[in-house]
Parts: structure tokens; C-alpha cells; sequence
């Protein structure tokens, strides 16, 4: 049954590439949905038939994900928490420096991820998360790349030449939004919509499958918790951070997550803690 879920999987994860492929994004979230869908009806025969085909948690750690910012670490935990998983981030180290404080050390701006999960659950975890960063950042630069165009046309109005300091980067020159901060914000606002659709599709879950999902979450968090604690002791924590925003590509992104409806689980709140470990 393990490898009949998977391979269900693999076939619509080439279908929403394929999806994803011709830019249509909405059917690409629809195919992520119908995963979603697939792996909570799995997970619940898998509990009810209570047979020995059920694999085990078990963790492992990947390199290949690219969780170069926050924004990445934030969507890979909300997909792992809402999938019967759990997300383990470990630093890597870079350098040492000093300054006046005294010695501190610099890590690598990736980070690799250990899912500690079962395999089916996790293997719809790292496709769900590659669909979407995919989707997302191209939908950033589609949003950036129209803003831009605007405040440009604004400045040619005003008398600017394209060929002046200010129409090359109004971000630098004027009080319009740099690119960085433009993406970043859309980026946030994209993974709290995730959770915001997630809240709804977790209502209907309930309703349809009653305390089933409850009983269901409750032993794959206390495994998956168990796995933690024996193979990861002393880990840390970080927290979302700070920063910056533009209001109006953070509603952008909002609307861009809660459009991307692909999963089903229990909430955790806007603000993700996250687990850290040096290595």
C-alpha cells in the first residue's frame, strides 16, 4: 500500500509539473490539493487497518532543498506540521569572526532539513514544498515586475528619462519599494495565506471525518515527537523575524497562498517556531 500511495503521488506531482510548465498555477494547486486529499484518507485507512505494512517514523536529512531564507524555513514547517511531520534545521558553519564583542561564529546562509516523518508523508512534504516555492517566486517576480512598471511610468510623467539614475532604481532614489523588501513581503504574506486556507480546509476535514482527524494527528504528532526527542536532544529555536514590509505585495502574497489551497491540518498560530540544530 506504501508504494501504491507514492506512486499515486509521483503521477500527479508530474501532472502539476507539467501544469506548473504552461504557468496555469491554479491547476497546479489543484493537483496539490487532490495530494492532500489522498494522503489523509491513506493516513486513515493506514490507522484503521492497524497492520504491520504501516512504515515507521524515521528521519532523514536532505541537502537539496534550498532553505536559503526565512520566508522557505516558514512554508517547509507549516507543510511539515500540517502533514504529519516535523522539520529539523541544521546551520552550517562558515567562519569565525571578531569584533569588539569578542569571538562569534558565522554559519552558511542555507540551511539542510531533517523531516522526521513517514515516508509517504514526507515524500508529499518535499514535493508540495518544491511546488509551491517554485510557484511562489515566480509569482513574486511577475508582482515586483508589474509594480516596477508602474512606479516607472509614474516617473516618466514626472520628466524622468529611462536613461536617469532615478527611472534605472527608483528603490534607491525614491521612497518606492526596493526589490528585495517588494519580494519579501509578497513572500510573507504568501505563507500566512497558506495557513489561512489551511484554518478552512482543517474546518472541513472535521466535518467530514469527525474525531477521527483528531485521534489521527494526536499518534502522529506523539511518534513523531517520540522519534524527536530520542534522535535530536538539545535543540534550539528560532522565530520569525522583523523587517520591513510593503503592505500592498504582502496582500498580493496573502491572496497568492490562500489561492495555492494544497493541504489540511491543525494550526499553529501566524507566528512558527521552528528547531535548530548547529552542525
Amino acid at each position: 500500500m506504501n508504494e501504491k500511495i507514492i506512486d499515486k503521488i509521483k503521477k500527479l506531482a508530474a501532472k502539476a509539473e507539467s501544469a506548473k510548465e504552461i504557468g496555469n498555477i491554479e491547476e497546479a494547486a489543484a493537483f496539490s490539493a487532490k495530494v492532500n486529499e489522498m494522503l489523509t484518507q491513506y493516513n486513515l485507512d493506514m490507522a484503521s487497518l492497524q497492520t504491520e505494512e504501516e512504515q515507521p517514523v524515521s528521519g532523514e536529512k536532505f541537502f537539496d532543498m534550498k532553505v536559503n531564507y526565512r520566508w522557505k524555513v516558514d512554508l517547509l514547517t507549516v507543510l511539515c506540521e500540517y502533514n504529519y511531520c516535523e522539520a529539523i534545521y541544521h546551520r552550517h558553519f562558515k567562519d569565525v569572526r571578531y569584533n569588539r564583542h569578542g569571538r562569534y561564529t558565522v554559519y552558511e546562509k542555507e540551511k539542510s532539513v531533517s523531516i522526521i516523518g513517514r515516508p509517504e508523508n514526507v515524500e508529499v512534504v518535499r514535493y508540495l514544498y518544491s511546488m509551491l516555492v517554485s510557484q511562489f517566486e515566480a509569482m513574486a517576480g511577475s508582482a515586483w515586475r508589474s509594480y516596477l512598471a508602474d512606479i516607472r511610468k509614474q516617473l516618466t510623467e514626472m520628466g524622468y528619462s529611462p536613461d536617469s539614475r532615478v527611472y534605472k532604481d527608483p528603490g534607491k532614489h525614491t521612497n518606492a519599494t526596493s526589490a528585495h523588501i517588494y519580494k519579501t513581503s509578497f513572500y510573507k504574506g504568501a505563507v500566512a495565506g497558506v495557513l489561512r486556507k489551511l484554518r478552512e480546509q482543517m474546518k472541513a476535514a472535521e466535518q467530514k471525518h469527525g474525531a477521527k482527524i483528531t485521534d489521527l494527528v494526536l499518534v502522529n504528532d506523539a511518534a513523531v515527537k517520540a522519534y524527536v526527542k530520542e534522535n535530536f536532544p538539545g535543540l534550539g529555536t528560532m522565530r520569525s523575524g522583523g523587517g520591513e514590509l510593503d503592505a500592498s505585495a504582502y496582500r498580493k502574497g496573502v491572496k497568492a497562498g490562500e489561492n495555492a489551497s494544497m493541504a489540511r491540518g491543525v494550526a499553529t498560530g501566524d507566528q512558527v517556531a521552528t528547531r535548530m540544530l548547529n552542525s
